[in-house]
């Protein structure tokens, strides 16, 4: 499960550091986006489809619930297939996903903050 979580770990810090003042790293569509796949990756797991059939819906489902709560956040795209292939429990994903997103939530605002006052200070000298 941890490989899988690391794939879209990197695609989440892509957008949240290396493009912070984009739509898709408002903290809104983050955690919205992310939030949203893993409700939708449960429910098919919980329905015991194929494989293939369930992530594909999976996907698009998310994508559109995303797109209808306006919280688009792209590499959400990818949570419903590692929710739906984890073997772990669902509690156990579930938290993976919420620390993993808090701490990415975290890292973004000390960003911000002290990116901040970094052109604050280069703009009084």
């Amino acid at each position: 499960m941890a490989g899988a979580y690391s794939v879209y770990g990197q695609g989440l810090g892509i957008i949240a550091f290396g493009q912070p003042e984009s739509l898709m790293a408002k903290k809104k569509n983050m955690i919205g986006g992310h939030l949203c796949a893993f409700a939708v990756a449960a429910l098919m797991r919980s329905l015991m489809l194929d494989d293939g059939v369930a992530i594909v819906a999976a996907t698009y489902i998310t994508f559109w619930l995303m797109l209808t709560l306006d919280c688009l956040h792209s590499p959400a795209g990818a949570t419903p297939a590692c929710v739906y292939l984890s073997k772990a429990p669902l509690p156990e994903t579930a938290a993976v996903l919420c620390i993993g997103l808090g701490l990415t939530a975290l890292g973004q605002s000390l960003m911000k903050r002290l990116t901040k006052r970094r052109a604050q200070a280069m703009t009084r000298t």
